[in-house]
Protein backbone atom coordinates (compact mmCIF):
# COMPACT_ATOMS: atom_id res chain seq x y z
CA UNK A 1 0.00 0.00 0.00
CA UNK A 2 1.36 3.47 -0.98
CA UNK A 3 1.51 6.36 1.40
CA UNK A 4 0.37 9.15 -1.04
CA UNK A 5 0.63 12.93 -0.62
CA UNK A 6 -1.98 13.93 -3.29
CA UNK A 7 -1.03 17.28 -5.33
CA UNK A 8 -3.44 16.30 -8.40
CA UNK A 9 -4.37 19.92 -8.33
CA UNK A 10 -0.66 20.63 -9.12
CA UNK A 11 -0.42 18.03 -12.00
CA UNK A 12 1.51 15.64 -9.53
CA UNK A 13 1.76 13.01 -6.94
CA UNK A 14 4.56 12.28 -4.15
CA UNK A 15 4.35 8.96 -2.29
CA UNK A 16 6.23 5.81 -1.03
CA UNK A 17 5.61 2.58 -2.01
CA UNK A 18 4.52 0.54 0.36
CA UNK A 19 4.56 3.76 3.04
CA UNK A 20 8.51 2.84 2.81
CA UNK A 21 11.38 4.49 1.36
CA UNK A 22 12.46 7.53 -1.04
CA UNK A 23 9.47 9.54 -2.20
CA UNK A 24 8.58 9.15 -5.47
CA UNK A 25 6.85 11.79 -8.09
CA UNK A 26 4.46 10.61 -10.76
CA UNK A 27 3.81 13.34 -13.48
CA UNK A 28 2.03 13.42 -16.62
CA UNK A 29 5.30 14.92 -19.03
CA UNK A 30 5.08 16.51 -22.52
CA UNK A 31 6.75 14.89 -24.72
CA UNK A 32 7.68 17.17 -27.99
CA UNK A 33 8.73 14.75 -30.76
CA UNK A 34 5.49 12.85 -30.50
CA UNK A 35 3.44 15.89 -29.03
CA UNK A 36 1.80 13.90 -26.84
CA UNK A 37 1.60 13.45 -22.75
CA UNK A 38 3.15 10.13 -21.07
CA UNK A 39 3.22 9.17 -17.62
CA UNK A 40 6.68 10.08 -15.81
CA UNK A 41 7.59 8.13 -11.95
CA UNK A 42 10.82 9.69 -11.00
CA UNK A 43 12.47 8.46 -7.81
CA UNK A 44 13.68 11.04 -5.51
CA UNK A 45 16.49 9.52 -3.66
CA UNK A 46 14.99 11.98 -0.72
CA UNK A 47 13.23 11.14 2.56
CA UNK A 48 12.30 15.11 2.62
CA UNK A 49 9.06 15.67 1.57
CA UNK A 50 9.68 19.07 1.29
CA UNK A 51 12.57 18.37 -1.22
CA UNK A 52 10.75 15.87 -3.04
CA UNK A 53 7.64 18.75 -3.46
CA UNK A 54 10.34 21.14 -4.91
CA UNK A 55 11.71 18.39 -7.23
CA UNK A 56 8.24 18.16 -8.56
CA UNK A 57 7.62 21.51 -8.85
CA UNK A 58 11.03 21.70 -10.52
CA UNK A 59 9.61 19.00 -13.23
CA UNK A 60 6.37 20.35 -13.55
CA UNK A 61 7.92 23.59 -14.45
CA UNK A 62 10.05 21.66 -17.41
CA UNK A 63 6.96 20.04 -18.86
CA UNK A 64 4.94 22.82 -19.34
CA UNK A 65 7.88 24.41 -20.87
CA UNK A 66 8.06 21.61 -23.11
CA UNK A 67 4.88 22.10 -24.08
CA UNK A 68 4.50 25.54 -24.58
CA UNK A 69 7.83 25.19 -26.69
CA UNK A 70 5.83 22.64 -29.28
CA UNK A 71 2.83 24.94 -29.42
CA UNK A 72 5.01 27.81 -30.37
CA UNK A 73 7.18 25.54 -33.03
CA UNK A 74 3.51 24.63 -34.03
CA UNK A 75 2.19 28.11 -34.70
CA UNK A 76 5.47 29.03 -36.72
CA UNK A 77 4.92 25.99 -38.76
CA UNK A 78 1.50 27.09 -39.34
CA UNK A 79 2.50 30.77 -40.69
CA UNK A 80 5.70 28.92 -42.69
CA UNK A 81 7.88 30.93 -40.32
CA UNK A 82 9.98 27.49 -39.23
CA UNK A 83 13.19 27.07 -40.16
CA UNK A 84 13.84 23.59 -41.63
CA UNK A 85 17.32 23.64 -41.52
CA UNK A 86 17.23 24.62 -37.66
CA UNK A 87 14.52 21.79 -36.70
CA UNK A 88 16.84 18.91 -38.68
CA UNK A 89 20.07 20.25 -36.60
CA UNK A 90 17.81 20.51 -33.25
CA UNK A 91 16.89 16.56 -34.04
CA UNK A 92 20.15 15.80 -35.07
CA UNK A 93 21.26 17.27 -31.82
CA UNK A 94 19.46 14.28 -30.06
CA UNK A 95 20.90 11.65 -32.09
CA UNK A 96 23.58 9.27 -30.39
CA UNK A 97 26.86 10.23 -31.60
CA UNK A 98 27.53 6.55 -32.19
CA UNK A 99 24.52 6.66 -34.26
CA UNK A 100 25.89 9.35 -36.41
CA UNK A 101 29.17 7.30 -36.63
CA UNK A 102 26.98 4.41 -38.33
CA UNK A 103 25.64 6.65 -40.78
CA UNK A 104 29.10 8.09 -41.55
CA UNK A 105 30.20 4.26 -42.10
CA UNK A 106 27.53 4.02 -44.42
CA UNK A 107 27.97 7.15 -46.06
CA UNK A 108 31.78 6.08 -46.81
CA UNK A 109 31.00 2.34 -48.22
CA UNK A 110 28.27 3.98 -50.24
CA UNK A 111 31.27 6.37 -51.66
CA UNK A 112 33.75 3.91 -52.48
CA UNK A 113 36.28 3.59 -50.10
CA UNK A 114 38.76 1.02 -49.07
CA UNK A 115 36.78 -1.31 -46.47
CA UNK A 116 40.85 -0.84 -44.32
CA UNK A 117 40.05 2.84 -44.57
CA UNK A 118 36.68 2.47 -43.34
CA UNK A 119 37.33 0.05 -40.17
CA UNK A 120 40.46 2.26 -38.91
CA UNK A 121 38.44 5.39 -38.98
CA UNK A 122 35.46 4.24 -37.44
CA UNK A 123 37.50 2.73 -35.07
CA UNK A 124 39.43 5.95 -34.27
CA UNK A 125 36.56 8.11 -34.08
CA UNK A 126 34.66 5.03 -31.15
CA UNK A 127 37.80 5.41 -29.78
CA UNK A 128 37.60 9.23 -29.31
CA UNK A 129 34.11 9.04 -28.19
CA UNK A 130 34.71 6.53 -25.64
CA UNK A 131 37.91 8.27 -24.31
CA UNK A 132 36.20 11.84 -23.93
CA UNK A 133 33.18 10.66 -22.80
CA UNK A 134 31.19 11.91 -25.38
CA UNK A 135 27.84 10.48 -26.13
CA UNK A 136 25.66 13.66 -28.10
CA UNK A 137 26.50 16.36 -29.85
CA UNK A 138 26.28 19.09 -27.32
CA UNK A 139 29.03 16.56 -25.17
CA UNK A 140 31.53 17.42 -27.71
CA UNK A 141 34.24 19.56 -26.13
CA UNK A 142 37.50 21.01 -27.74
CA UNK A 143 39.08 20.98 -23.96
CA UNK A 144 38.75 17.26 -23.49
CA UNK A 145 39.59 16.11 -27.21
CA UNK A 146 42.74 18.73 -26.50
CA UNK A 147 43.73 16.73 -23.61
CA UNK A 148 43.64 13.98 -25.16
CA UNK A 149 45.63 14.45 -28.08
CA UNK A 150 47.74 15.70 -25.72
CA UNK A 151 48.20 12.11 -24.42
CA UNK A 152 48.44 10.28 -26.95
CA UNK A 153 51.18 12.72 -28.04
CA UNK A 154 52.83 11.81 -24.93
CA UNK A 155 52.37 8.23 -24.33
CA UNK A 156 51.46 7.10 -27.61
CA UNK A 157 48.07 5.60 -28.69
CA UNK A 158 47.27 2.37 -27.34
CA UNK A 159 47.44 -0.99 -28.20
CA UNK A 160 44.37 -2.01 -30.35
CA UNK A 161 43.07 -5.14 -30.32
CA UNK A 162 45.31 -6.26 -33.96
CA UNK A 163 48.40 -5.23 -32.58
CA UNK A 164 48.46 -7.66 -29.47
Amino acid sequence: MAVRKAKKRKGYTIFKRDGVGPWRIVLFDWDPATARRWRREVPTQQGDYAVAEQMAERLLDESRLHKQEAKDLENLRRRGLSDALAERLAEAGKMPLKAHLADFRTMTEGKGDTVEHIRLTVADCTEILNACGFVYASDLCPVKLARYVSALKLYGPPAREEDT
